[in-house]
C-alpha cells in the first residue's frame, strides 16, 4: 500500500519564489533519503495561492525508514533549523494518505 505525506503551504506575501527555491532544496534532501517528491501549485479550487508538497513511499515500512533517516540526517536538521528561524510560508495542512481499498 502506497503512503504519501502531504503538506500544504501558503507562502508569505512576496515570498513565493524564494519559498519554491527552498522546497527545491528540501526535495533534494528528501529524495536522497528515499522519498519520491512532487510539488504542485493550486490552480483551481482548493486553497488558492497554496503549494502542495507530496512525498511518496511504496509502503509503511519505506515511510518509516524515510522518517527515521530524516530524524538522523545532519543536513536535514541543519536545514530545518535555518528554515524555522526564517519562515517563508505558513503550514496550512499536513496529512498522510494511503491508497483506498480496490484502487
Amino acid at each position: 500500500m502506497a503512503v504519501s505525506s502531504v503538506v500544504i503551504w501558503r507562502p508569505k506575501d512576496g515570498k513565493r519564489k524564494e519559498f519554491l527555491a527552498r522546497l527545491a532544496e528540501i526535495k533534494k534532501i528528501h529524495e536522497r533519503v528515499g522519498a519520491r517528491v512532487r510539488v504542485r501549485l493550486t490552480a483551481v479550487g482548493g486553497q488558492p495561492g497554496t503549494v502542495v508538497y507530496i512525498a511518496d513511499h511504496d509502503d509503511w515500512e519505506k515511510f518509516g525508514q524515510f522518517r527515521h533517516s530524516l530524524d538522523n540526517d545532519s543536513e536535514w536538521q541543519k536545514f530545518l533549523a535555518s528554515a524555522q528561524a526564517n519562515p517563508l510560508a505558513e503550514m496550512v495542512q499536513t496529512s498522510v494518505l494511503v491508497d483506498a481499498p480496490g484502487s
